[in-house]
């Protein structure tokens, strides 16, 4: 199984990556903001799966959302060959705030995928994930929990947390077990929404 993997530099595609290179019948490419246009487009025709993990979050050049997250989306499934069916594996988020670019930028791409999903041959996993956790998450970028442990064990104040407040999270290590799950799938395109545990801030 041909499988591109874009967004390994990133906390969910960072464990996908090291996941997935010593699964066996895995032939694994990775394209990032390094990989040459010529390759991504060999990559592109040769591939039997698409794990989208690559997007902008955080940015103050709000244009960076739309160009990152939906532009390079639509790029990528119109460099996918047409004549063989494919799968598209995309990351989403659980909650969409369309007031703000990211979310915008997010439904955009959604939207995209399902519309074009016949006419560009391929099924589609889209994943909301809940708030995600666990190795090389970043403080102050991926996950607010990991900035609080950040902050804790450095004895740093924590601004504007309530500790009554529930939080749902799950672990990394269950997200790509659900990926790994879909990657051999043989269902029918949709959305996966799955359900996290949910925590007490305080006790955390």
């Amino acid at each position: 199984m041909n499988i591109v993997l874009t967004g390994n530099e990133g906390f969910i595609g960072k464990n996908l990556e090291i996941n997935l290179s010593i699964e066996k019948n895995i032939n694994l490419y990775l394209l990032n903001r390094k990989t040459s246009k010529k390759k991504i487009k060999k990559y592109l025709g040769d591939c039997d799966v698409l794990v989208h993990a690559a997007g902008v979050n955080r940015s103050k050049n709000k244009n960076l959302f739309n160009n990152e997250n939906f532009d390079f989306t639509r790029q990528l499934l119109n460099l996918m060959d047409k004549k063989k069916e494919k799968k598209i594996l995309f990351f989403s988020s659980s909650k969409f705030n369309e007031k703000t670019e990211y979310g915008l930028s997010k439904r955009k791409a959604e939207n995209f995928i399902k519309k074009n999903s016949k006419l560009l041959n391929y099924k589609y996993f889209i994943f909301r994930f809940p708030n995600v956790f666990g190795k090389w998450c970043k403080p102050h970028y991926n996950s607010f929990l990991t900035t609080i442990f950040y902050k804790v064990t450095r004895d740093q104040k924590i601004d504007n947390i309530s500790e009554e407040k529930k939080i749902e999270l799950i672990y990394i290590d269950d997200v790509i077990n659900l990926i790994k799950k879909y990657l051999r799938s043989n269902e029918k395109s949709k959305i996966i929404s799955p359900k996290g545990k949910n925590y007490n801030l305080g006790k955390l």
